[in-house]
């Protein structure tokens, strides 16, 4: 059984997705249909100090990945079709976008960035494309047979996707999408959403309470 601990809460009131890095954790805050664009921030791992900020062009922001140079924000807003932002991790500013992939009307709730390519939850169809970063060209899809999926997090050649849903975090064999392991977050554990990897640990956010949580194996 997964141990799962509540770390501290998020810089935002509604976490909603993450992303590991070597200088801290990155994390994107959600207004749920709020006119404002919303923020990133990069804090610290060990006790949530916020670091840097920087305002983007996203709203309903549901999904964070990072390269290493820019980030990812998944865009949900409300007056247009979903988008995928290519961000300025210095700035905010948006250096492109691009339209969920194979589903161009649906919802996006999940974002990972890997090797030169982002997987995307492509909700509408249930499932999670891989698309190359340059082009936006698709390279690969595998289903995901649950009702809304959320974050993703690559490990070591698999890949893990919560579903908000279920309460659950599954993780994929990416070839396929074949399930070969899966962590309950049950209540009272504050609900997954975001998530990310760092050093084989899983972390989570949760958009309805605020809290960030690790997820020891």
């Amino acid at each position: 059984m997964a141990r799962i601990e509540k770390l501290w809460n998020a810089p935002f009131k509604q976490p909603n997705g993450l992303a590991a890095s070597a200088e801290g954790l990155w994390i994107v805050e959600q207004w749920a249909w709020g006119e404002h664009p919303e923020h990133v921030a990069l804090v610290d791992w060990a006790t949530g100090k916020e670091l840097h900020r920087v305002r983007t062009e996203s709203v309903n922001s549901s999904g964070l990945a990072y390269d290493g140079t820019h980030l990812w924000v998944a865009r949900n807003a409300r007056e247009k079709p979903a988008t995928i932002l290519k961000v300025d991790k210095n700035t905010g500013a948006t250096l492109a976008a691009f339209p969920v992939p194979k589903a161009p009307d649906s919802g996006v709730h999940g974002l990972e960035w890997v090797d030169g390519t982002v997987w995307v939850t492509s909700l509408k169809i249930r499932q999670i494309v891989q698309v190359r970063d340059d082009d936006w060209s698709v390279v690969h899809a595998i289903p995901f047979n649950h009702s809304r999926a959320h974050g993703l997090a690559w490990d070591n050649g698999y890949l893990w996707c919560v579903d908000t849903n279920d309460r659950a975090i599954y993780k994929l064999d990416p070839a396929d999408g074949r399930e070969v392991e899966t962590i309950p977050v049950p209540e009272p554990h504050p609900e997954p959403h975001g998530l990310t990897i760092k050093d084989g640990v899983l972390y989570y956010c949760d958009a309805t309470s605020g809290a960030v949580c690790r997820v020891t194996r």
